[in-house]
């Protein structure tokens, strides 16, 4: 199916590639009905970490698989992509690193899924999604992730479940409803995982700039429960891209807490590849710089 992005002629596909993540897919998300704990984390692109966290109505390439799995439908390619992030916080001798890997098919016939590895400083994370349209306009998305913390006492790991809609109003204006974490118990708190609801909204302005608004609402964290992304994307000529964007009480998956602060960063699209840098900054409550790049293979 054509979706609300352009890409290149694609290449013969293989068929024996697309059923192998259609039937792991179903069996990784059915083991998780049956043995969903509580919930993981989020991980954020160079492209989503200079928008503030933004673009849940668009997220691009394999960025779907995180923030809205029924984006996948719209994405008719096969795409790879890898991404490294490091970062230092406190008085500036605290430092860190993640790294991240994933795989997502826009083009097999039973649905479109993604595949998504993340290495954290406390742990590992696998992220699952799929999704489908029922119209052209229309899709939705179901996803399953499972976190195994490096260091934890009673020996648990934590499991959630994500499920998103997508509606494509006009070619300028995109809205998309995500419920992330949807199973939640003590264990997942520990870990500061809570269940959030999210609005994404993309208005493209006569092609000369892209806005994202994203407000969201856990209301299972202490204090405020309102939050916000949101960001401004610049396509300049036809394959570079300037970003940026602010973000209010929302998570920052690299230091596992809930923060503010912004981003900015670019990108560079060629025929089959892609690549992004972003430099993010938290003010409140930590003082966090942290640079992230990225690169991803689409055919």
């Amino acid at each position: 199916m054509q979706g609300p992005l352009s890409f290149p002629a694609p290449i013969q596909r293989s068929n024996i590639l697309s059923r192998c993540i259609e039937v792991f897919v179903l069996l990784f998300v059915s083991t998780l009905f049956v043995a969903a704990r509580c919930s993981a984390e989020d991980f954020r692109s160079p492209r989503s970490q200079a928008l503030g966290g933004a673009g849940h109505a668009a997220p691009m390439m394999n960025d779907s698989i995180y923030m809205n799995p029924s984006f996948a439908s719209f994405l008719p390619t096969y795409s790879l992509s890898g991404n490294w992030d490091w970062y230092n916080y406190g008085d500036g001798n605290l430092n860190g690193r993640l790294w991240n890997a994933s795989l997502q098919d826009g083009r097999s016939e039973l649905f479109q899924a993604g595949l998504a590895f993340t290495r954290f400083e406390n742990g590992s994370l696998v992220n699952i999604g799929a999704g489908k349209t029922a119209s052209k306009k229309l899709g939705f998305g179901l996803g399953a992730k499972m976190f195994w913390p490096i260091a934890d006492p009673n020996g648990n790991h934590v499991t959630d479940m994500i499920f998103s809609t997508q509606f494509v109003a006009t070619t300028s204006f995109q809205v998309s409803f995500t419920a992330d974490n949807l199973v939640q118990n003590s264990v997942a708190e520990q870990y500061n995982f809570y269940r959030e609801f999210t609005i994404g909204t993309k208005y493209n302005a006569l092609g000369i700039v892209s806005l994202y608004y994203d407000p969201h609402y856990a209301p299972s964290v202490g204090g405020t429960r309102f939050g916000w992304e949101g960001g401004i994307e610049f396509p300049l000529f036809e394959d570079f891209s300037l970003r940026g964007g602010l973000y209010k009480n929302s998570k920052v998956p690299s230091l596992n807490n809930r923060g503010d602060g912004w981003g900015t960063g670019l990108g560079w699209m060629a025929p089959r590849i892609s690549f992004d840098y972003a430099f993010s900054r938290e003010t409140e409550p930590l003082e966090d710089s942290e640079h992230t790049i990225g690169t991803t293979i689409y055919f």
